[in-house]
């Protein structure tokens, strides 16, 4: 008799967008929300696109009278978009945490990156903060604005105590992605678990999620074993 193996495993991504610019080095920055509430936390991104720039230093963020820096997310993840677009630009980010100080139109001066002697500048970018409570926009996420979904299967759902159970997290997106990691690692409760294998570089290939075109890539593939019947 065997015994239906039900699983649902969470896992975060860490993800930096691929910004395919011209040649040179591109920087950019962007805040995830126009409107944040005081006492409320928004994300700084800055990313620098363009060829051969290993070991680019971190940027030098502007005077933040206005704000609080609460610390880096995450910093020098680099991602290539593979030989297939036809570029060999390779993309580093940057995220840091701010706390806005006060409410009012709030500005974020240029973020500065000096590479091979050139210097660089972002565009300032505005933020109205407006009082603690008050209701803001909803927040509309890069992962949402892109289509990013991942998801997890089993090949199969059925099975006994001790037989294998593979599972894969394929990750979906409407803009190809690079610079992704795991950052929780999903548990594995009642199970005897062999990670198989991460994906360093993503295979793309042409996918369908939610009824919508898109690309997909398996980003991790694991062995399980149950060690119990399910209840």
């Amino acid at each position: 008799m065997t015994r239906a193996v039900r699983m649902v495993l969470p896992a975060v991504l860490l993800l930096v967008p691929v910004l395919l610019g011209a040649a040179g080095l591109d920087i950019s920055a962007e805040v995830d929300r126009s409107t944040v509430a005081l006492g409320e936390r928004l994300l700084l991104t800055v990313t620098a696109t363009g060829a051969g720039i290993k070991g680019l230093p971190q940027p030098t963020l502007p005077r933040l009278a206005d704000f609080k820096l609460i610390g880096t997310l995450w910093g020098g993840f680099t991602s290539d978009p593979g030989s297939d677009s036809g570029h060999s630009q390779r993309t580093v980010g940057f995220v840091y945490t701010l706390e806005p100080k006060r409410t009012g139109t709030l500005t974020i001066g240029p973020v500065s990156l000096t590479h091979q002697g050139t210097s660089y500048q972002t565009q300032p970018i505005t933020v109205r903060v407006v009082a603690a409570g008050e209701s803001v926009p909803p927040l509309e996420r890069w992962t949402d604005a892109n289509g990013i979904v991942l998801s997890c299967s089993v090949d199969r759902s059925s099975v006994y105590v001790g037989e294998q159970v593979g599972v894969s997290y394929t990750l979906f997106a409407r803009t190809r992605v690079g610079g992704v990691m795991m950052k929780d690692a999903p548990g594995f409760t009642g199970f005897w678990a062999a990670k198989l294998d991460d994906a360093r570089e993503l295979s793309w290939f042409p996918a369908t999620c939610n009824s919508q075109p898109c690309s997909a890539a398996v980003i991790r593939r694991a062995a399980l074993f149950p060690t119990q019947p399910a209840r």
